[in-house]
């Protein structure tokens, strides 16, 4: 057989063979991926493209890497439903980046993120400065949690008085109210 129709052959055959084997590890988009998951993804690609194109040696060499690892891979995750301090291993905890709307600039260190991607990311969810916020967790997927700083009743009192106020703006007024909404720390 030319080498060229063994490459489509084997190509073919590792196609379906991951395919069947991507089905069985089950569904994730893409920003929900695990550092484990990510490294499955890459090692498996890897594999079938060994598979296809090595041809020193049979092809079902690689294929069974391929099952190895994917069954490697589900006993991972069987073991990450089973016990925390394994999922904790596995996959990782995620990181509280703010704090009572300070942002913790040491756990931004220890995870290798900027305040300006960790802004970017706060504006995505709608909350457009640190102090606007409650609580922020960087989660192991890489996507940002929020819990915003619900508005008191005072506040939302406040900030109908200040508008009714600002028919007839006083210097003294504005301060008052300005103090009066500023985010209690």
């Amino acid at each position: 057989m030319p080498f060229w129709a063994e490459v489509v052959l084997r190509s073919v055959l590792t196609f379906a063979v991951m395919l069947l084997l991507t089905r069985m590890l089950g569904k994730r988009q893409i920003t929900q991926l695990t550092y484990f998951e990510y490294i499955t993804g890459i090692t498996l690609g890897s594999l079938a493209a060994y598979a296809a194109l090595e041809e020193t040696i049979h092809w079902i060499y690689p294929l069974l890497a391929i099952a190895v690892w994917t069954l490697s891979s589900l006993a991972a995750e069987f073991l990450t439903l089973k016990s925390k301090k394994a999922r904790d291993l596995i996959e990782g905890k995620g990181t509280v980046v703010i704090k009572d709307g300070k942002i913790l600039e040491d756990n931004l260190k220890k995870e290798r993120y900027t305040i300006d991607e960790l802004l970017n990311q706060l504006r995505q969810k709608n909350a457009f400065r640190a102090s606007d916020v409650e609580f922020a967790v960087l989660e192991t997927t890489g996507n940002l949690s929020v819990l915003s700083i619900s508005p008191s009743p005072l506040r939302d009192w406040a900030l109908r008085c200040l508008i009714w106020q600002s028919r007839r703006p006083s210097l003294w007024m504005a301060k008052f109210w300005m103090n009066l909404l500023r985010p209690s720390v």
